[in-house]
């Protein structure tokens, strides 16, 4: 779930900034943005669900520490200006 809302925020943020669905730059980074976050996943759901379970109850318990809704995201602003730059 966590990750579906990072790839929407990731795509609001690339095509908000550009103000143009046709930016083949960005639909190629969530594409293999998406990919790989579903394969490294599904690998850890098939040999190691312990790891996984551990590593969302520690995501948890961050958003709980830091009050912030995303805090594995810090670098919004590399992409703003990414986006920014293309649109020039």
């Amino acid at each position: 779930m966590g990750s579906c809302k990072l790839c929407i925020g990731l795509a609001v943020l690339l095509f908000f900034t550009a103000w143009t669905f046709d930016y083949w730059q960005a639909w190629f980074f969530l594409a293999v943005y998406s990919l790989s976050v579903l394969a490294v996943t599904l690998d850890l759901m098939k040999k190691d669900p312990k790891l996984l379970e551990r590593r969302l109850k520690r995501e948890s318990r961050l958003r709980k520490a830091k009050g912030s809704k995303n805090p594995e995201f810090p670098h919004i602003e590399g992409l703003v200006s990414g986006g920014r730059c293309f649109r020039n």
